[in-house]
C-alpha cells in the first residue's frame, strides 16, 4: 500500500448497491450456511481459474488466504471486496481455506486521506450508519447512502493534528455536491489505516460519524491498535 494520501475525498461516480452477479440461486443454495465478510482481493491465475483473498480478524494477527478455483471476474490486486462463501476449513491466522462456493461483490475501497480542514469545512450529509469495524489494517463501513445517479464525496479522512498523538482523530464525510437525493441505498465501504496504525505512538483510532440519522446521540467509535 502507498502511504496516506494527503488528498481529502475519494469521488465515486455511483455507488454500489448489494446486489451480486444475478437475483437468482439455486435452491439449495438459499438454505446453505454461509460466511458474508470483507476481504482483500489477492489475485489469480488464469489456468485453473484460482482465486486468492485475504480475510483479517478483529485484531493485528496475520491474515487467513482463502482460496477458489472457480468462475469469478478478476478485481484489482489488494481490492476490498465483500464475499459470500461456504468453506469447510478453519479460518485460523496465517493459515490456508478453501472456498467450496464463492459470490464476489464490489465495494468502495480506498485509503484513509488526511486533512488540516476544521470539521466545519467538511461535508456532512446524512448517513444511516448499520455497523463499523476493524479487520486487520482496515476500518469496513455498512451504511445506507442517498443515492442522486451522480458523482459524491464519501470517505475516511484523519485530522493532521492528530497523526503523532495517541489517539488519531478520523471522520467518515458523505457530501452529496448538491445533487437531489432520491432514495436509501445500501453502501459497504473499505478503507486502508495501515500506515497510522503502524506508527509507534499510535495506541488508539477514534471515529467520527457526524450526521447519522439511526443513532443521532451516537457518533463516536473507538479502535484499539492491539
Amino acid at each position: 500500500m502507498t502511504s496516506i494520501n494527503r488528498n481529502i475525498f475519494i469521488t465515486l461516480l455511483a455507488l454500489m448497491a448489494l446486489s451480486a452477479c444475478g437475483d437468482k440461486q439455486p435452491i439449495e443454495e438459499i438454505y446453505t450456511d454461509f460466511r458474508l465478510d470483507i476481504v482483500t482481493y489477492a489475485g489469480h491465475t488464469d489456468e485453473g481459474g484460482i482465486h486468492s483473498f485475504d480475510y483479517y480478524g478483529p485484531d493485528n494477527g496475520e491474515p487467513t488466504r482463502l482460496v477458489y478455483v472457480g468462475n469469478l471476474a478478476p478485481r484489482g490486486d489488494g481490492e476490498r471486496v465483500l464475499l459470500r462463501y461456504t468453506t469447510n476449513d478453519a479460518l485460523a491466522p496465517g493459515a490456508v481455506a478453501t472456498l467450496t462456493s464463492c459470490m464476489m461483490t464490489a465495494i468502495v475501497s480506498d485509503t484513509l486521506r488526511v486533512t488540516e480542514r476544521q470539521p466545519g469545512q467538511l461535508p456532512a450529509d446524512p448517513v444511516r450508519l448499520r455497523s463499523i469495524w476493524r479487520t486487520g489494517p482496515y476500518l469496513n463501513v455498512h451504511c445506507e447512502l442517498e443515492y442522486t445517479g451522480e458523482t459524491r464525496e464519501f470517505g475516511l479522512v484523519a485530522d493532521a493534528t492528530t497523526l503523532a498523538a495517541d489517539t488519531v482523530t478520523c471522520r467518515l464525510v458523505h457530501g452529496l455536491m448538491g445533487a437531489h437525493p432520491m432514495q436509501w441505498r445500501t453502501c459497504y465501504a473499505s478503507f486502508w489505516i495501515g500506515d497510522c496504525l503502524s506508527k509507534p505512538s499510535c495506541r488508539v483510532l477514534r471515529v467520527i460519524v457526524p450526521n447519522d440519522v439511526i443513532r443521532p446521540d451516537k457518533n463516536v467509535y473507538y479502535f484499539d491498535n492491539q
